[in-house]
């Protein structure tokens, strides 16, 4: 009998360690000139909880006629170092790609990139060269003049869960670093746009939380749903940003204090419909204490097609989207300043489209909501798994010992 109820237990505790928690991240790749030869694709970041090191799957495809001698260095930040098998290496520093038929598929391990704690890649960004700048590669493949040339990039972001890898269970215990240094979202349209897309959304540091801005050319002039997303994962739709950041208990609103302002998501941030005297660029002005700066790494950002109403309706179909980036603390930064000083922002927007040099405004800039954050989407996963061993080893000593 107590060989059975230590199989009982051995079999208890195996079934809480196939639950163990993953780290997840994806990287979309975004080519600087989509007329030039260059790359598309995207790599796949994980380890599983007893894992060393991180796995890289490679799905890399040549645009526009690249040569097959491809040699271009990962290098997270733009950080200029030694290749990864070097004595000394440099974090940043990702070994080479060789381009073969039009493909890159393959796997690669390292030891030191990291997706949790200070040193976390999340928000990073990724830029491919168009030769080798690796320090040990053969000099046919290094660049001409030492003068490299950045052809295409990618911001890692945390990965949607429905494409994580096979063996992946648990919790993504993935997290960004907490840098307080600024955020951006560069946008792209999606296959839902009738119309050429471009803007960014910023994020910065100020004294009374974050400032949220943007401007946005080639939107449709009308009130567009403005969110952040849960996944930094582009798709061609953007389904693959899944719904809006928020943690357990919270519900979509606008951000009003007349409308759930301490509960909502911590990705709703309404719409944008202010545009200039011609209707040609929209813009964007939100100060919130509601989030954090060191949140919105990785996430994703979306534009919707529509207003979002504040309920069920969040804005249609998604026209663009982009990851949110850490910010070159070396670069100013780009706050999308509107046409006049006196523009003035909705973010509401329930008479739609709205010129906002015309200070016809229904809202506030500004909010001192009451929410705090987590950070996440759902609860700690490592929390989860430490309680069920817990109480799987209680209830299996009991068992034990009544036998």
């Amino acid at each position: 009998m107590r060989f059975i109820s230590l199989l009982i237990v051995f079999f208890l505790l195996k079934s809480a360690i196939v639950l163990a928690d993953y780290q997840y991240a994806v990287c979309n790749i975004v080519p600087i000139d989509k007329t030039a030869k260059t790359i598309s694709g995207s790599i796949q970041i994980y380890k599983d909880v007893q894992s060393t090191s991180l796995t890289f799957d490679y799905n890399i495809k040549a645009e526009n006629g690249l040569e097959d001698d491809l040699g271009g260095v990962f290098n997270p930040g733009n950080a200029a170092g030694p290749c990864p098998d070097s004595q000394s290496p440099n974090v940043g520093s990702l070994y080479d790609i060789f381009i073969f038929e039009g493909v890159y598929e393959s796997s690669r391990s390292y030891q030191l990139p990291l997706l949790s704690g200070q040193n976390s890649i999340i928000g990073r960004a990724i830029s491919f060269y168009d030769v080798s700048v690796c320090k040990e590669s053969p000099p046919a493949l290094k660049a001409v003049n030492g003068v490299p040339t950045v052809i295409a990039t990618c911001v890692i972001g945390f990965g949607n869960d429905t494409t994580k890898p096979d063996g992946l269970t648990g919790s993504n215990t993935a997290t960004s670093p907490e840098l307080n240094l600024h955020a951006i979202a560069v946008l792209t349209a999606t296959s839902n746009a009738a119309a050429t897309i471009t803007g960014q959304v910023t994020f910065v540091n100020v004294g009374s939380g974050v400032q949220v801005s943007s401007k946005i050319i080639g939107l449709g002039k009308e009130a567009h749903g403005f969110h952040i997303h849960s996944f930094g994962q582009l798709s061609d739709n953007g389904s693959a940003l899944g719904g809006h950041w928020a943690t357990t208990g919270q519900t979509h609103s606008l951000p009003s204090t007349l409308q759930n302002s301490a509960t909502r998501h911590y990705g709703d941030l309404g719409n944008i419909c202010s545009f200039d005297s011609e209707f040609k660029n929209a813009y964007y002005n939100f100060t919130t204490n509601y989030i954090s700066i060191n949140g919105v790494y990785g996430r994703g950002f979306a534009v919707h097609a529509t207003r979002d109403l504040g309920d069920s309706n969040v804005g249609g179909a998604r026209i663009a989207q982009g990851v949110i980036a850490v910010a070159n603390p070396s670069v100013t930064l780009n706050l999308n300043t509107p046409p006049t000083t006196d523009f003035s922002f909705d973010n509401i927007c329930a008479n739609g489209a709205v010129d906002g040099q015309t200070k016809n405004s229904t809202s506030s800039g500004s909010e001192s909501g009451s929410g705090s954050e987590s950070g996440s989407d759902s609860d700690n996963g490592s929390s989860k798994i430490i309680s069920s061993l817990f109480i799987l080893g209680l209830f299996s000593s009991l068992f034990v010992l009544l036998l």
